[in-house]
């Protein structure tokens, strides 16, 4: 048998280096408004409920990240502001945001170049076309297998070992690792990480997250949940990884959904079934096994889809190669990859998976392997 495998976010007190990317500004844009602004704004419910096919959005900041994961908006037609024009109404300040940002006239790379651009300062950390510095590194791991009232996740261990195995022995990345824990035991790795990054320093922060999930959240084996932006992402915005990338790997469903491909196998699923905050927003990047509302493969005997790949395409991958250019090629091998799967009624079907990044505020290339 296959297995396949929110609260709302405050508003934000966001301080960026001039000229903002465009995920900044969808942060600025999300704290003028409330959640009830998209169901008022009838262009807006009208992308909602037919472009973004009726997935449950709970904040105004996670609709407009599924507007630029649609190309909906981009940063080539934000200045026609035709999208955005349904939020004007709503808050004197998002005109104005959007027409600073048009003024600013950024520059975005799809492709990021290692090699020094002329001007660039070696002093400055913002410098945007040299590489984040990854001398030392930190992946913090944990792993969920067993949660009440659901399957044990067979095959995570498969994972587990695939990362240890790369991250730690081939790639020198300190290793951090947790395993079934419950809330508290939780908090206290958080802790750990912390003062582990206060102490030996920091130069690139990695977090895998492994369990049954749906939606924002994902679950811990005492049966409590963890919301992804705020209980997992945010924990780590409080400067202590000041102008460090901070990347985000999130292996659980996401909804109950199956993508169908366009036949049988053992895998599994992971999932079931207003005060202004000041915090570290840059050099983030979160990436999400599947799409909202779908659920995350996992085969038990050679672990999950996402965590094998990714481990995969890293592995293959030589010292220069970016962070986006390896998420680009995971999310195109996964999308493309097919695999028979029998539903609870017995009825046979293709599945495929599509991961989905959100988040994104690196501003320099973000090289994985070291570089010494």
């Amino acid at each position: 048998m296959l297995w396949l495998g929110v609260t709302p976010m405050p508003s934000l007190m966001i301080v960026s280096h001039s000229p903002p990317p465009l995920r900044c500004l969808l942060h600025r844009l999300a704290s003028q408004f409330r959640t009830e602004d998209i169901a008022v704004a009838s262009r807006l419910r009208l992308l909602w409920h037919q472009q973004l096919n009726n997935f449950d959005f709970s904040d105004v900041l996670d609709f407009l990240t599924e507007l630029v994961e649609h190309s909906i908006v981009t940063e080539e037609s934000l200045d026609l502001s035709e999208t955005l024009e349904p939020f004007f109404s709503a808050s004197s300040n998002a005109r104005q945001l959007i027409e600073e940002f048009i003024a600013s006239k950024p520059i975005f790379r799809s492709n990021y170049s290692v090699s020094w651009a002329s001007g660039d300062s070696k002093d400055d950390p913002h410098t945007s076309s040299r590489p984040y510095p990854n001398k030392r590194r930190l992946c913090a791991l944990i792993n969920v297998m067993h949660v009440p009232g659901f399957n044990p996740r067979m095959g995570s261990s498969k994972d587990v070992e695939t990362i240890k195995e790369l991250f730690g022995k081939k790639l020198g990345y300190k290793i951090m690792e947790l395993h079934d824990p419950g809330l508290r035991e939780y908090d206290k790795f958080v802790q750990d990480l912390q003062t582990t990054i206060k102490n030996d320093g920091c130069d690139l922060f990695l977090f895998i997250m492994m369990s049954h999930g749906k939606g924002k959240k994902c679950l811990l084996s005492d049966g409590n949940k963890l919301y992804y932006i705020q209980d997992i992402v945010m924990r780590f915005l409080n400067g202590c990884l000041q102008d460090k990338p901070k990347l985000f790997l999130l292996q659980f469903c996401r909804g109950e959904a199956i993508l169908k491909a366009p036949q049988p196998r053992n895998l599994a699923y992971d999932g079931p079934d207003d005060d202004k905050t000041s915090i570290d927003t840059e050099d983030i990047y979160v990436l999400h096994s599947t799409f909202p509302g779908f659920r995350s493969i996992r085969d038990p005997q050679s672990g999950t889809w996402f965590i094998q790949e990714f481990c995969k395409v890293l592995q293959k991958s030589d010292h220069s190669t970016e962070f986006m250019t390896l998420k680009r090629t995971v999310i195109h091998n996964l999308t493309s990859r097919r695999e028979p799967y029998y539903d609870e009624q017995g009825k046979e079907m293709d599945v495929r998976q599509t991961p989905t990044g959100c988040m994104d505020t690196l501003h320099r290339p973000l090289l994985l392997k070291p570089q010494d």
